[in-house]
């Protein structure tokens, strides 16, 4: 089988497995059945985990070459595994789609904590069901807009804006700079719109009809352009 065409229908599950027969195996197992894989099927992409994989080669080749190329990349960031956050960091380098989650219980580090990051309990089928959800949507609309919440991807976007031609830097802030005054100028205006409206109403003073009606409109014509 062609594996280009393999990985471009892939989510690579990143996580930690632990042993056969210990509890990380068990929790992350289950995680992937009643979490991970449902949501990967709504996409109609088949799921690949590390110790699944069948490949030639060394192993950490494998993992690196499924990082970088897979259509989709979910990474369970629960017990805060050293592997785990080295291989979401390769995956963040691809700027390709990626979902994070984790358990309920953990204490994401700063550098991931800002980025969208689904919890859920394993003990409860509801949040697995929410956490589901949470997986698949983004991961949907990220592959639908080709756009990607990565730390590296906002980094390079940052920089690429700092970087821009001198022209284009000026012609961005003459911009800011009109829209700025030309916002101010009509706050200015509204401003003295209320206060002559305001100034109208004087204590006792009664209204009949016709200047009722002209106040309502006047007040509803100032939301309106507010």
């Amino acid at each position: 089988m062609d594996a280009e065409k393999t990985l471009d229908n892939e989510c690579f599950v990143i996580c930690p497995i632990g042993k056969d027969g210990s509890e990380i195996r068990s929790n992350s197992d289950t995680v992937l059945r009643r979490i991970i894989s449902p949501a990967v099927e709504k996409l109609n992409l088949r799921v690949e985990r590390s110790d699944k994989i069948s490949d030639s080669g060394t192993i950490t080749s494998q993992i690196i070459t499924h990082l970088l190329n897979a259509k989709a990349v979910v990474a369970d960031l629960t017990g805060l595994n050293p592997n785990v956050f080295y291989e979401l960091a390769i995956r963040h380098a691809s700027r390709k789609p990626t979902a994070l989650i984790a358990a309920e219980d953990t204490e994401l580090p700063f550098d991931v904590s800002l980025s969208r990051t689904a919890f859920f309990d394993i003990h409860s089928l509801d949040s697995a069901a929410d956490c589901t959800d949470a997986i698949e949507a983004p991961l949907r609309k990220a592959l639908e807009s080709g756009q990607v919440d990565s730390p590296i991807e906002s980094a390079l976007n940052l920089q690429s804006m700092q970087n821009g031609s001198a022209g284009e830097t000026g012609k961005s802030m003459a911009e800011l700079i009109e829209i700025t005054t030309t916002v101010g100028a009509r706050q200015s205006i509204l401003d003295d719109k209320l206060s002559d409206l305001l100034n109208t109403l004087r204590p006792g003073m009664r209204l009949n009809l016709s200047e009722l009606v002209e106040l309502i409109q006047g007040v509803d014509d100032l939301r309106n352009e507010i």
